[in-house]
């Protein structure tokens, strides 16, 4: 069997990034097990810029290996929604210490949620369109039930039906319940 340079390449850049992905985990377990706030900090820090490192290359990869510009452009948006999900996540469990900011980054966490569908839909809807034949102009118009579903989100505190709170726990990051309008989501 003739194993092509490309192919040594490729198998190689597969196992990095599957070292990297590995040392970032055990990071994010080690943080659990860590007694010193600021060693916690420095184990999740670590981990995500490995995790951003990793879609950074995949980011490279994609955009080397695709042609077309509207379905590369998709997907790397798409990626970089998958990146905002894990900032997020950091500024929500290390960075922030308010009770209310906390539960703001726990819903900022469903805008990648909700665009992320429609970026993708919008892509292959692209690829499907005959070269040189433009995208039809309402195509945008597909982000509507995505905003409208984060405004949703965002105004849980005034009508709970996204999630709902123990009585007496208002608007506790700890005890919630889900309602009907996170299965819409």
């Amino acid at each position: 069997m003739d194993v092509t340079k490309s192919k040594i390449k490729d198998i190689l850049s597969f196992a990095v990034a599957t070292v990297f992905f590995c040392v970032a985990c055990a990071f994010q377990v080690a943080d659990n097990y860590v007694q010193s706030n600021g060693v916690k900090i420095l184990f999740c820090l670590l981990a995500e810029l490995i995790f951003f490192g990793i879609m950074a290359y995949w980011t490279a990869s994609v955009v080397a290996r695709v042609s077309d510009k509207s379905t590369r452009t998709g997907i790397t948006v798409t990626i970089v929604l998958l990146g905002l999900v894990l900032f997020i996540r950091f500024l929500k469990y290390h960075v922030s210490y308010s009770e209310t900011s906390t539960r703001y980054f726990w819903y900022s966490y469903y805008i990648p949620q909700c665009l992320a569908p429609v970026v993708l839909l919008l892509t292959i809807l692209g690829m499907g369109r005959k070269s040189g034949k433009p995208s039809a102009r309402g195509r945008y118009l597909l982000f509507l039930p995505a905003v409208a579903l984060i405004l949703f989100i965002f105004t849980n505190d005034i009508h709970e039906q996204v999630f709902s709170f123990a009585e007496g726990l208002k608007y506790s990051n700890e005890i919630y319940k889900w309602e009907w309008g996170y299965y819409l989501i």
